[in-house]
């Protein structure tokens, strides 16, 4: 099984004067190394392929992967982490982690709160409209009222 692996490596940016901070999630080669050496280990044939732009060129050129092991985390934006997986479903190649939908939203961490607290409320009126319906069934089942 031919096994691609995209990432991001802080010395692949370091060159666009980005800030210690932003290559503070990109990843150093000793990673890529060892990712890519327990792949092999287990049997896999590995092929790494890099960041955003190398994948998107490798693919332009044909090449294809039975899976991708992706640890891309992007450069900007909420959907920087889903680029990668997003290129790689319009292909039909299988990848590791999160889709792009997932990838997004865990990003949003503002709109996800407002979603959850949300549910949260829904949940909770839905219990609290079960419970009275419940407790009247059950008083009126004792004569009480």
């Amino acid at each position: 099984m031919r096994v691609g692996i995209t990432y991001d490596l802080r010395t692949d940016y370091i060159e666009d004067n980005l800030t210690e901070e932003e290559l503070a999630e990109f990843d150093r080669p000793d990673t890529v190394q060892s990712i890519e050496l327990a792949l092999e280990e287990v049997g896999f044939e590995t092929d790494r392929v890099g960041n955003l732009k190398r994948l998107a060129g490798r693919l332009a050129e044909g090449h294809r992967w039975d899976l991708v092991f992706n640890i891309a985390e992007g450069l900007y934006g909420y959907g920087r982490e889903s680029a990668v997986p997003a290129l790689l479903d319009s292909c039909r190649i299988p990848y590791t982690f999160s889709d792009p939908m997932t990838t997004g939203l865990t990003l949003m961490t503002r709109p996800m709160f407002l979603m959850w607290s949300q549910t949260q409320h829904t949940i909770l009126r839905s219990l609290r409209l079960r419970f009275q319906t419940l407790l009247k069934q059950m008083t009126t089942s004792l004569g009480l009222k």
